[in-house]
């Protein structure tokens, strides 16, 4: 996976931006029944859409989200050469301190350890397309049920932890997100990742200084896929 090679930046936001944060997200997430999105691609689009926004702006400091859904239709998508369903920015500032940075993500409706065995081969390799982009990824657990009449949060599990324990999607963005613990700073990555067709996005991976088996080959074949997006923006990368 690539690396990223940035110096430690954490946020230690005051008790009003954490509150403004849970609630955005909370908001975001009552809003949405599954009786009402039932299939996953539906909630996965609006929760994103939900969370897209401006979430505090003040004298304490800025938090704004954006939030992009992958494309994922035909063999050729986006989601079938990066295995993600979405991606995440975060644009936060705090006095002189300021930092952009994105996540890739795959949902899956339910606890990723109830899936079937196919079910779950194929979300190991969605994980190692993710992983191959960035070291920044996350699997969210979307609710198939109310329990009690009470919404249920989404959990978040991030990939690359050695003990990868799930916790609520509210509790991902104060605790790790929002505050610079989790998440690819790399400007370009940053850029590419807002984009539903994730253009580009492995001139990012070799930018970074990924390596592997045929690297020479690769990079010229990249070099040639890039040229030709610059001929024709169309094509996109």
């Amino acid at each position: 996976m690539p690396r990223q090679r940035f110096p430690l930046i954490k946020f230690d936001w005051p008790s009003e931006i954490r509150h403004a944060i849970r609630k955005h997200v909370e908001h975001a997430v009552f809003r949405l029944s599954p009786e009402r999105y039932e299939q996953e691609h539906a909630y996965v689009a609006a929760l994103i859409a939900r969370l897209d926004g401006l979430v505090y702006d003040g004298a304490a400091g800025r938090v704004e989200f954006l939030g992009t859904v992958v494309n994922d239709r035909g063999p050729n998508s986006a989601e079938s050469r990066w295995g993600a369903d979405f991606a995440l920015t975060a644009s936060l500032s705090q006095g002189e301190r300021s930092s952009h940075k994105a996540v890739l993500g795959q949902a899956k409706r339910g606890r990723v350890h109830n899936l079937s065995s196919s079910e779950r081969s194929r979300l190991d390799g969605q994980c190692s397309q993710m992983m191959s982009a960035t070291s920044s990824c996350v699997i969210l657990e979307t609710p198939s049920f109310h329990r009690d009449e009470e919404p249920v949060l989404p959990t978040v599990q991030i990939l690359g932890d050695s003990e990868p324990d799930a916790m609520t999607i509210a509790d991902y963005f104060i605790d790790q997100f929002a505050v610079c613990l989790h998440g690819d700073r790399r400007s370009d990555f940053v850029i590419r990742a807002s984009n539903s067709r994730l253009n580009s996005l492995h001139l990012s991976i070799e930018s970074a200084g990924a390596v592997g088996p045929n690297t020479a080959a690769l990079s010229s074949r990249r070099e040639s896929q890039r040229r030709r997006a610059l001929d024709d923006p169309s094509q996109g990368l």
